[in-house]
């Protein structure tokens, strides 16, 4: 079902509304074909009840007296009857009297076995009419009526009706197309807004609202959405301005820190080069030297001329006021 996400609203809205016209005419075409059959098949039948009942009016003195010429005169008249198939006269003990059978019909009469006096089958109408003389059932008539004309119509009503529900969805579907603007335009024009930051990182756009409705609803919810991405943005450009300054800072402290580092590390080279300068020369010194730090005044360096002068290492003078004493 995944090509429904590819379709867009327009057209599923479109879709949407030609179902439900589809579904509603199809309805209305069942029950309006429904109630012109029934209507028809009600009509035929009466109309063709009427004629049959004016056939048997006339069958029932030639009848009682055994007139088959007559009944044949009468018959023979059922040609101009186009739809008349075929029609049986029965006599009271229930034996052909008489019958008529249309030359280009290959259908047979054939006799009901139940009570209705009219009722349709498959292709035809059969009609049964009793003759009555003085109240006393004389004979059956039984006329078989084809439904050629009647389904004709009937497929031409189908047909108009068909027609008509045609011309009635090409209708829909053309005002579905115009109809359909009215929500899906807003609703379009919201989706190339939403594309168009999402396409610049604009965030300081807004789209203009439309009143009373739930798209305007929607429009002023997107808005507010975008407003509150435009401050977390402001506020993401300030932070990362704010830690540019401080990395800058840092920068520039560390910079001075090792010019710092490296002025230490220059004065620590000549203080060694000259700490070494002073104690080779004292070393190498001609005259008696004796340090000595602090209260006590203890001996940390002798040169060599002193203990050879002397005769005294270092371990040996605990401090200056022993030396003296």
């Amino acid at each position: 079902m995944s090509y429904k996400r590819t379709i867009s609203i327009k057209n599923k809205l479109i879709g949407i509304i030609f179902f439900i016209s589809l579904i509603s005419f199809g309805v209305i075409y069942i029950t309006t074909i429904i109630r012109k059959i029934n209507l028809e098949k009600e009509e035929f039948a009466k109309d063709y009840a009427i004629t049959t009942k004016l056939i048997a009016s006339y069958c029932i003195v030639p009848l009682d007296f055994g007139f088959n010429e007559e009944i044949d005169k009468i018959f023979e008249n059922l040609k101009t009857q186009p739809n008349i198939l075929s029609a049986c006269l029965y006599n009271s003990e229930g034996k052909i009297f008489s019958c008529y059978q249309k030359e280009s019909s290959a259908q047979k009469l054939e006799i009901p076995k139940r009570n209705e006096n009219t009722y349709f089958t498959a292709n035809s109408l059969i009609i049964y009419e009793p003759l009555f003389q003085n109240n006393k059932e004389i004979g059956k008539l039984y006329m078989q009526i084809s439904l050629d004309s009647f389904n004709s119509e009937i497929s031409l009503f189908k047909r108009e009706i068909l027609l008509t529900i045609s011309l009635q969805l090409i209708l829909v579907y053309f005002l579905a197309y115009f109809l359909q603007r009215i929500i899906t335009n807003p609703i379009l024009k919201l989706h190339n807004f939403a594309l168009e930051i999402g396409k610049n990182h604009d965030y300081s756009k807004r789209i203009a609202t439309i009143p009373f409705d739930e798209i305007g609803i929607l429009y002023s919810s997107f808005n507010s959405m975008i407003e509150t991405v435009e401050m977390r943005e402001q506020q993401i450009n300030k932070d990362k301005l704010a830690l540019k300054e401080k990395n800058e800072e840092y920068l520039a402290i560390n910079e001075e820190l090792q010019e710092k580092n490296a002025e230490l590390l220059q004065a620590k080279k000549v203080a060694t080069e000259n700490e070494k300068k002073f104690k080779s020369m004292i070393d190498t010194s001609p005259l008696a030297i004796y340090m000595s730090n602090g209260i006590e005044q203890k001996a940390e360096y002798i040169n060599p001329t002193f203990i050879k002068l002397f005769g005294y290492e270092p371990e040996e003078i605990s401090d200056i006021f022993e030396w003296f004493n």
